[in-house]
């Protein structure tokens, strides 16, 4: 019987079967590698992700102010709120605001932030704290008012009641007068030292 002889171009040929295998695994390799870099993005972002709080959120949108006025409001908001650390640091900060502008004590709404805050420090108990505000008060309105104008006794009257609930009596007399009290002189000042002088006595002599 005759051999078949098989044609050299159908050898080098590559048969429909193997071509479709590799090409269902070039598939499946390239499937696997897009799955592999999904799952690693996916593993990296989820580790940014967090549950955020409301207080969070709310501080991406809170209102920058723009004036002496938007430090106030915002100030009073936020201590309506309960939130008091805020408020006390936009007090502050409109303050110092106006001091930069318009110098030191010199222009009158400052006054007013400072009372309120020396008035929301007192009632937490910052005694020291609101003797700052309060007098930062009083020389805000003795500077840019008359003695006897009724924000200056009020300013007097509310820094004084401070004193005296750190025990300085005296000075809060001296803060509602508008006069420093008279110091006594004590015995040890120099002006009341007595000078001894010693008179030295001769001996009698037989002669005398």
């Amino acid at each position: 019987m005759p051999q078949k002889t098989s044609n050299s171009a159908d050898s080098a040929r590559p048969d429909g079967s193997v071509a479709a295998r590799n090409t269902r695994k070039n598939s499946d390799l390239r499937l696997g590698l897009a799955l592999v870099m999904l799952l690693s993005v996916s593993m990296t972002v989820s580790g940014c992700f967090k549950e955020w709080k409301a207080e969070e959120v709310e501080s991406w949108y809170e209102e920058k102010p723009q004036s002496f006025d938007d430090y106030m409001r915002l100030a009073r908001v936020k201590i309506q709120k309960g939130e008091t650390d805020k408020g006390v640091q936009l007090y502050n900060d409109g303050i110092r605001d106006l001091d930069a502008q318009f110098g030191e004590n010199s222009d009158i709404r400052v006054a007013t932030a400072a009372e309120e805050l020396g008035t929301i420090q007192e009632r937490l108990n910052r005694l020291q704290d609101s003797e700052v505000s309060f007098r930062k008060a009083l020389d805000v309105r003795v500077k840019n008012l008359p003695p006897n104008h009724n924000d200056v006794k009020r300013s007097r009257q509310k820094l004084a009641g401070v004193l005296k609930k750190l025990f300085k009596a005296d000075e809060a007399k001296e803060v509602l007068t508008g006069t420093p009290t008279k110091k006594v002189e004590t015995s040890s000042s120099p002006a009341a030292t007595k000078t001894v002088t010693r008179v030295r006595r001769h001996k009698k002599t037989a002669d005398d």
